[in-house]
């Protein structure tokens, strides 16, 4: 028996140390063999190769700051510690940057549960698809679904071209001023169904340019007058932020001064 175990021990460690010599054996024969493939172009190759290479630097450029980017927001998590510099460490109070075709750059300032359950917004924007427009909203978010908004828009110089057929296509310019206050009522009826009821005051201020060629029967005087509104929403779609098949649906009647109509209206 023991020598059995004599013979046994020796052969083991002999076939382990036979495998760790075959192991550096073969990692030495492959970096030999890396290093027998790796080769050096010519300066000549070099030069030839110098276009291409420019050619290429935009796209390599424009990938390696994509990936930048993608780290900084994914990874980094720059959004989220950027709303985190923007908000009081309560939440209450914070700051948003803006910016959209629709409404220009600017930023809103928001105060949530100022006073009994009421939360307001201040936003400023600037330039909308390349216009000065300047837009100026303060809004109040009151119990009860009742929401009470104030706005300023001044356009300092918007162009006209003239109305129809008969327009001599000459462009002429006009400032205008629009103050409005709104009180609305937002009522959820159910998961799809919404319920709006505004009343609004509007006035408007309208002034043509020096020396316009196009002069506009209305204009430079002051315009004021009472809206009243009433609209039901239906949001019909299977997926609210990302819709692939539904449609929205709008039913309402308002009156505005001396205006008034009803409208319905589909979106699918």
């Amino acid at each position: 028996m023991t020598s059995a175990w004599i013979f046994v021990v020796p052969l083991c460690f002999g076939t382990v140390a036979g495998a760790g010599r075959h192991g550096a054996d073969s990692q030495a024969g492959f970096q030999q063999y890396l290093s027998g493939q790796v080769q050096y172009r010519s300066r000549l190759e070099s030069t030839a190769a110098l276009p291409g290479r420019v050619l290429y630097t935009p796209f390599f450029a424009t990938i390696f700051v994509g990936r930048q980017a993608a780290n900084a927001v994914w990874e980094k998590r720059l959004f989220d510690r950027a709303e985190a510099l923007l908000t009081t460490a309560d939440g209450r109070i914070g700051i948003r940057p803006l910016s959209a075709t629709s409404i220009g750059t600017g930023a809103r300032l928001f105060f949530k549960d100022i006073w009994h359950d009421t939360d307001a917004s201040l936003t400023s924007t600037l330039g909308v698809s390349g216009r000065k427009r300047q837009q100026h909203l303060l809004s109040l978010a009151l119990p009860n679904s009742v929401r009470l908004v104030g706005g300023f828009i001044r356009e300092p110089r918007e162009s006209f071209y003239g109305i129809g057929n008969d327009g001599n296509g000459s462009k002429t310019s006009f400032r205008q001023e629009d103050m409005y206050g709104r009180l609305a009522y937002l009522r959820r009826v159910n998961g799809v169904l919404r319920l709006d009821a505004t009343l609004e005051f509007r006035s408007v201020d309208t002034e043509m340019e020096q020396g316009a060629s196009l002069v506009l029967p209305g204009l430079g005087a002051d315009a004021a007058y009472t809206g009243v509104e009433i609209t039901i929403r239906g949001n019909f779609v299977d997926v609210p932020g990302s819709p692939t098949r539904g449609n929205r649906t709008l039913l309402g009647a308002w009156r505005h001064g001396d205006l008034a109509r009803l409208q319905a209206r589909s979106v699918s």
